[in-house]
């Protein structure tokens, strides 16, 4: 049915954007040296979008136990940030890389929550939820491969088949995970 076959397109849209804003917010952390641990702490930002999405979109809300795990969350997250990043380089382009870093974690954190929205969509309209990881992924994989020629024609050698080839291995492995 198409609505089936929405949640498996929906699913492959939602892992390509979570794909994208993830090695974004990691690129710029390398650009501005800062430590990986923390961005991928910002991660952590969708507890508060779920909460948030379901609050507006199914008015559920969350206990007082929900309420305190949250903010214990959010403040080790803070505790961790304030730990530093690194290299203690204190140039434009390295606040600049900093702020890019943060707003894609944000964003990824976003994406993450909408990511359970899609598995909800999914299961409402009857869909298996690996079938459709299955078929996210497989949708997901010729994005990406098209993306690839798109940029290997554009720029030969930007990529080696070695490059590719590990792609292909992890969105199987993720798969099959």
């Amino acid at each position: 049915s198409y609505s089936r076959m929405y949640g498996s397109l929906g699913r492959a849209v939602v892992q390509v954007f979570i794909n994208i804003f993830v090695i974004y917010s990691f690129a710029f952390a390398e650009k501005g040296n800062i430590n990986p641990g923390i961005i991928s702490s910002i991660f952590s930002s969708t507890c508060v979008f779920t909460i948030i999405i379901f609050y507006f979109k199914y008015n559920q809300k969350i206990s007082i136990n929900d309420a305190v795990g949250t903010v214990f969350i959010l403040l080790c997250v803070a505790l961790i940030s304030i730990g530093g990043g690194g290299k203690q380089e204190d140039t434009k382009q390295t606040n600049e890389y900093l702020y890019l870093s943060v707003a894609f974690g944000l964003v990824a954190g976003f994406v993450l929550s909408i990511n359970t929205l899609s598995l909800q969509y999914c299961v409402r309209v009857g869909c298996r939820i690996d079938q459709s990881n299955y078929d996210g992924n497989f949708v997901m994989f010729m994005i990406l491969l098209i993306l690839y020629l798109c940029i290997e024609s554009a720029n030969p050698g930007t990529y080696s088949l070695r490059d590719l080839f590990s792609g292909s291995m992890c969105i199987i492995c993720i798969t099959l995970a």
